[in-house]
This record gives C-alpha cells, structure tokens and sequence, in this order.
C-alpha cells in the first residue's frame, strides 16, 4: 500500500571532545531553518551531545536503520527516562502501536490505534525495552477515543487511494488498563502551557518498536530517533500542495523531521510518543499519527497530535471520570448513564466476547458473554461462526442462534460525522446493567452530502441477583435510513431468546420494509413503543423465556 523508501544508514556515534560543545551548540540551536538543514559536522556533534545529556538518549555503534534514520535505546538511558514507553498489541508477539503510561491504570496512544485493535485480546508490553523478554504482559480493558476524533471526508479504509492525504482531527486516546503498572515512574501530557513552549527548530525525540522500513516487520527493541518540529504555517503550506489531499492540516496536528527525509516513525510506531524533559520530567508533546505516505520520505513530514490541545480531555477522563459516552445532541429516549464508556474498534466488524457483568438465560444457554457487531447487533449466545460477515440483515425467524438486534443493517462508524458504538457496565436502581449506544451512525457507500444518521441504544438489565432474568430495554432517538443501497437491503429490527421458537422471537413492525421503520414512515420505530415512551420499547426475560 505505501510508498518504498530507500534505507538510510544512520550516523557511527565518533568521540565528542568536551571542549568543542560550547561552540558546536551555539550552531545547532541557532538554526532552527528547516528548508536547506546543512547538519553540519559541529552542528550534528553538539545535537548528538545536548540529547544525550538531556534526555538520556544514546546513539548506537552500529551503522543500521532503526526506527528511520534512528538509533536503539540502551539499557542505561532506557531505565533513567524511557521505562513508561508501552507496546500495544496482542502479548509480545503482534505489535501494532506504541504508547505513553501517563497513569498506573492508562495509557495514551492513537484513535486510530483504538480502532485497529480488539479490547478483548488487546494488552501492552511494559517496563521493558525488549518485547521479547522482560517486563510485563497486561490485558486492555476498554479504549476511550476522544469524542470528536472522526475520519475527513472522502474516507474509506476499504478503498483507499494510494497517495491520497487523509488528515484526522483528534487522533488522540486512553487505554485503561485492566490492573496498575506499579513502580515505573510515568510521564506527563503536555498542558498548554508546556506544549506553547515547544517552539519551531526544536529537537525533539520519538520512540517505538515499528519498522524500520517499510518492508521489514517490526522490531524487539525499542528504538529511538531525534526530529525538529516545523512551522505550523510551513507544515500546513506543504501538505496543501502535496498530491491528493482532501482537507488541511488539522489544527491539532504537527509536522517533524527533516525535509530530505530518513527519519521518522514508520508502522506500528503510531500512538508512540514525541517527547522531552521539562524540569527533569518526562512530558509528552505529540502521539505519532498513522504514516499513510510511507516512512521516512524525503519532503514528506512525519506528523504528531498536539498532546497539550487535548489535555482539558484527557483530565475529564482521568480525574472526572467523563467517559463522553454520549453528548448534548444525544436524542431522548437514549438515556444517558452514568457509566464507563469504552469504544468498539470500528476497523473491525464484531468485538470478542465482553463480560456483561452478570449472567443471561436465554433459553436453555446461560452465559455472561455477548459481542458486540458495529451492524447494530448482538450475540454470543453461543458465539455464531460466521459473525464477523454477518451484515447482511436476516429475518428474525430464520436465525440459528439468539440475536439481539435493535437495528440490523450495513452501518458505517468510519466517515466524516459518524461515532463509534460505545459499551459498558453500570448500575440502574441498583441493578447490574450492561449498555451499548450507537450514538452517531451512517451507512456503508453513504455520500457525504447525505447526512442521515441514526441513533439508538441496547440496555441489558438483571431484574434479579444472579437469576439469569433480565430485562431487554431498547431506546431509539433518531431513524433517518433503513438501507445502504437505495432499498435493496433493508434494516431489520428485533431480538430472537429461543432459536425457532416463535413464541420467543420479536421481530419490529416495518422490519425488511423500506421506508417501514425510519422518521416519519409508518412503523417509525421513534414516534411507537410498548411502554408508552415513545421510541422506547421494553421486555422481560424469565427463566430463559420471553414474557408475553
């Protein structure tokens, strides 16, 4: 898919005599110009040395690519300043991002990183430098990405163009962690203040396990390269000409590198930091967006999400606990829970199996494990094998397993406008729930002129301790389409307890007929209900069977 680089050799550390620093870094910090770069011999000497000293980094003997146009980080500079850099992946062996621990229980990463990646088998690799021995393999709880993180327009991660620039706004996220990273000391976000300090010309470092070529996999050891941020006006300017882009450079966005190129982040190093020391102090500058033109181009800027645009964020979540599970447009009867959020990773159809907290009988199958699929679905009762194709939208009486299907059709999570679904556990009136909300949702093939979205929520709640009863509460705030392709497949709606057994299946007014459930349409699933809440409709489960 990317563009092939040719491999530059990095630079043999050579002997810095200590006399020659003081004019050598008069050079370098004066000429903060990025256009020409003539890195100088004095200039690249006393860089090499104000990096080591002041951020512990060192450069390697070995004349090899690392990172781009980088160098593996010791074991010496790596327990005094870098122990907080993570691996997010699947365990040691499958590394797809890296991240930042700014907390015992969370680490900062990519959105885009969030979607790639399954909660249910997701972990990171921390406190080592060495995925393949050391440190500590920890499971991933649930990714938060930031609220307003949508793909631009034009976007389709299944039929991309080579080449073409796709810029996303609030590439930003939190993985909490399923127990505490004890006794490594963690790095800090940059606040606005720290962040307005970091100045064109500056040197600042990036760190990660990636490629160290595009066509080479990633690598053990973490490594590390040193980049000069850009002019804002000048990273905006460039990429503006630079062939396909489809909008501007995101305020929150900021080039690195060298504009010759051969140094940069490459694959899987997305979500990995761009860091410096403040006071002695970690800080984190940027997270490494994702290279869609290839690694270590020459003219072509590696990019960054401004940490300190989004700190304000990343507190509400840490110490507020707001989780932006839903938001002031979010449409009655949706109800809006206190709860904990975690998104599904929308570059994959179904989540693995999550723990509702609680157990459900359906029929004769008691389990407390359901996965969610982004076409508006649930199931998991047993887990279907065909799951992950399923998008194509049944009747109700022809399925072969329970489904929980509150609107069943090809969805779109990934383009300009649209929201991920968001999942969790909380308690309504003292009972253990479990909640799914499609806030914001489009539809496969959608054109960007049409705004239609739907919004409605699945609410799973134990009626009874440890019972299996449950309670199956379904809220639709907003139907504006039914079908991906001008009616020729059309939304289904409804839920199957017992597979075959008419007397356990509910299948909506309007479902498989076009126009039947949407706004206005004679079925609309917003404006009827069972319960007298319009567009809310409720059911009770008992002893594995549906209540009439």
């Amino acid at each position: 898919m990317f563009a092939k680089i040719v491999k530059r050799l990095a630079p043999k550390a050579v002997p810095i005599p200590a006399m020659s620093f003081g004019l050598a870094a008069m050079l370098a910090l004066s000429d903060p110009a990025l256009a020409n770069d003539p890195d100088p011999e004095a200039a690249r000497l006393a860089e090499v040395l104000q990096f080591q000293e002041a951020s512990g980094y060192t450069f390697a003997t070995e004349a090899a690519p690392q990172i781009i146009g980088g160098w593996r980080v010791r074991d010496a500079p790596w327990r005094r300043n870098f122990r907080w850099v993570v691996s997010l992946g699947v365990g040691r062996d499958y590394p797809l991002c890296g991240g930042s621990l700014i907390d015992p229980e969370w680490v900062l990463t990519s959105a885009i990183c969030a979607n790639m990646i399954n909660a249910g088998h997701a972990s990171i690799v921390a406190d080592t430098r060495d995925l393949s021995s050391g440190g500590d393999v920890i499971p991933v709880t649930g990714f938060v990405q930031h609220p307003d993180f949508i793909f631009p327009e034009g976007f389709d991660l299944y039929n991309w163009t080579e080449g073409t620039e796709y810029f996303v706004a609030n590439d930003i996220a939190l993985v909490r962690l399923s127990s505490p990273v004890l006794d490594v000391t963690h790095a800090s976000p940059a606040t606005p203040a720290q962040a307005a300090r970091v100045q064109p010309g500056w040197t600042l470092g990036a760190l990660g396990w990636g490629r160290t070529a595009d066509s080479v996999i990633s690598v053990d050891e973490l490594r590390q390269v040193r980049m000069r941020v850009w002019p804002q006006r000048r990273c905006v300017n460039f990429y503006d000409g630079v062939g396909n882009a489809t909008m501007p450079v995101p305020d929150d966005m900021m080039c690195t590198g060298l504009r010759r190129g051969g140094r940069g982040t490459c694959g899987d190093d997305a979500g990995g930091p761009l860091t410096m020391r403040m006071q002695g102090n970690p800080v984190v500058i940027g997270v490494a967006n994702f290279p869609v033109h290839g690694c270590g181009l020459r003219r072509i800027p590696p990019t960054f999400t401004r940490v300190g645009n989004h700190y304000d964020w990343i507190q509400s979540v840490l110490v507020d606990g707001n989780f932006g599970c839903y938001d002031d447009n979010t449409p009655a009867p949706i109800r809006r829970l206190d709860m904990e959020c975690y998104t599904t990773p929308n570059f994959q159809l179904t989540t693995d199996l999550l723990d509702v907290g609680f157990n459900v009988r359906l029929g004769n199958i008691v389990s407390n494990l359901i996965a969610i699929n982004n076409n508006g679905h649930l199931v998991g009762f047993p887990f279907p094998p065909y799951l992950n194709s399923a998008t194509t939208p049944q009747p109700m009486n022809t399925l072969a397993f329970p489904m929980l299907a509150p609107f069943w059709t090809d969805l779109n999570h990934l383009g300009y406008g649209y929201h991920p679904a968001t999942y969790g556990t909380t308690t309504i009136d003292g009972k253990r729930a479990f909640v799914v909300n499609w806030r914001r949702v489009g539809f496969a093939g959608q054109a960007m002129a049409d705004t239609s979205r739907n919004a409605f929520q699945v609410v799973v709640t134990e009626t009874t301790p440890d019972s299996g009863n449950v309670q199956i509460e379904i809220n639709y705030g907003q139907i504006e389409f039914d079908s991906p392709d001008g009616g020729t497949t059309v939304a289904r709606a409804g839920f199957v307890i017992v597979a075959g057994d008419a007397n356990n299946i509910v299948e909506m007014a309007g479902s498989g007929v076009s126009g039947g459930m949407v706004d206005g349409g004679p079925n609309a699933l917003t404006s009827n209900s069972n319960v007298g809440v319009n567009g809310r409709y409720v059911w009770d489960i008992v002893d594995g069977q549906l209540v009439p």
